[in-house]
């Protein structure tokens, strides 16, 4: 199987004058997330793949300058695609670079634009996606800050994992099910409204260092079959409320905070983090 990848990568290093490995090995760290969004969860998005791939970056090499010449090798005529906070966001136009360097998994990632944000360099299918993607970082909209997430984690996953695979199932039952073979599938597919009471599914892989490997699955089941909020940030109020919630600019950081009353009559200015302000 090696020797097969290693011919056509070769084969493809031949093709585009490129050293496809010297491209991204000097630079990658020691983290790696492939992740999906599901289309029924981004407004306008009718694509069913919405892949993403992030790369830490270790202090070796500059990820940017090494992938924007192998960008060059693969398209003569690749400009900066577009200039999102002074970074670029560059394409690699070639649907088989990952599955070649890292296996089957990793075809859905496929001529991906990229950019580098912080530490990780992101990749991802669909340039508004990815431009999209930035904005949810800049405001903190991200899976580590939900508190679903959080008290999962927290309660069921181990501080050291070498693969670990987390679902929201409400948005990826159907993926899963594909996954299964045809006794599991129709099983699970006649069982639809217990199906629909798991939230959340998990699978860590260890290695302890001696040749053995220790999994662990996790499913988390509500029996009301009621999904927690997908809200961005959520906070509690003296009471209850009646007036509508006013987005309000805020001067200084041009991003719009909430104003709103309570039925009591105080007031709350909440920012874009759902951080109270004053009261």
């Amino acid at each position: 199987l090696m020797a097969g990848r290693n011919e056509k990568i070769k084969s493809f290093e031949s093709q585009y004058d490129c050293n496809l490995r010297n491209s991204f090995i000097p630079w990658i760290g020691n983290e790696m997330v492939l992740y999906s969004v599901p289309a029924n969860a981004v407004e306008g998005v009718e694509s069913v793949s919405c892949a993403y791939l992030a790369i830490r970056c270790n202090d070796l090499a500059d990820p940017v300058s090494l992938l924007n010449s192998l960008s060059e090798k693969l398209d003569t005529s690749s400009a900066v695609q577009e200039n999102n906070n002074e970074r670029d966001i560059r394409q690699l136009k070639s649907e088989e670079i990952f599955d070649l360097l890292f296996g089957d998994l990793f075809t859905v990632i496929k001529n991906p634009y990229y950019i580098r944000v912080d530490d990780f360099v992101i990749f991802c299918n669909d340039k508004e996606l990815l431009n999209r993607s930035l904005t949810d970082i800049s405001s903190d909209r991200s899976l580590s800050k939900n508190i679903s997430y959080h008290n999962f984690v927290s309660h069921n996953f181990s501080g050291k994992s070498n693969i670990t695979v987390y679902s929201h199932l409400p948005y990826f039952s159907s993926q899963l099910l594909q996954m299964a073979d045809s006794t599991i599938q129709a099983a699970l597919s006649g069982n639809s409204e217990l199906l629909n009471k798991f939230e959340t599914f998990s699978w860590q892989m260890t290695n302890n260092g001696k040749n053995m490997f220790y999994n662990n699955f996790f499913l988390g089941y509500n029996s009301t079959g009621k999904q927690n909020s997908d809200a961005l940030w959520e906070i509690t109020l003296d009471t209850t409320f009646s007036f509508t919630p006013a987005f309000i600019k805020n001067h200084i950081t041009n991003t719009h905070d909430v104003f709103l009353q309570d039925d009591n009559y105080s007031v709350y200015l909440v920012n874009n983090k759902g951080e109270l302000m004053w009261k």
